[in-house]
């Protein structure tokens, strides 16, 4: 199986579920237009357009974190790896559902959409997995072209779940409400 990945005005198709993992964290170690590293992006089939891709992860490696202003404070930045735990809230579109880690207790995360847009604020109660969670759901997705499976989803298991997604307005960083979909 095979996957595009779509963010900001860039989309690339990915063959090996382990591009998704390098697109990822070379994406995330970009400082965008509005000086943050978080950003959203969208996976579904080749071809597909945004409208139409089934499973959006919110990334944030820095949650708190304030935007840089200057190439000085750029340089100071921490590397993303795979391994940065930072905040991510992974929505399955189809289903209005998010993963939900409970062992994560969730941050609230900026998110670049649109480098034409504002940036977003994702609320704590939808950024519910690690960054490397979400990998691994993307990678998952890219293999099998279906939701995938969270392990508190197998008997008797612990850990990450799907859950109804909050219905809460968007705000973005202008303070500004809207509800718009992400």
């Amino acid at each position: 199986m095979s996957a595009r990945i779509a963010w900001d005005v860039a989309s690339e198709d990915v063959t090996d579920p382990a591009e998704i993992a390098s697109l990822i964290v070379e994406t995330l170690n970009m400082v965008n237009p509005h000086g943050t590293r978080g950003i959203t992006m969208w996976l579904g089939p080749i071809g597909a357009e945004r409208d139409d891709m089934t499973l959006r992860l919110d990334l944030d490696p820095e949650p708190g974190g304030v935007p840089v202003a200057s190439m000085e404070e750029i340089e100071t930045l921490p590397e993303v790896t795979a391994e940065t735990i930072g905040a991510a809230a992974v929505c399955w579109l189809p289903e209005g559902l998010i993963a939900v880690d409970p062992d994560i207790p969730g941050a609230d995360i900026t998110v670049m959409v649109d480098s034409s847009e504002n940036l977003v604020h994702v609320a704590a109660s939808e950024a519910r997995v690690s960054i490397p969670e979400a990998i691994r759901l993307a990678q998952e997705y890219a293999t099998t072209g279906q939701r995938p499976d969270l392990p508190a989803e197998q008997e008797n298991s612990v850990g990450a779940r799907w859950a109804p997604q909050p219905e809460m307005p968007v705000q973005d960083w202008s303070g500004e409400t809207s509800e718009q979909d992400r």
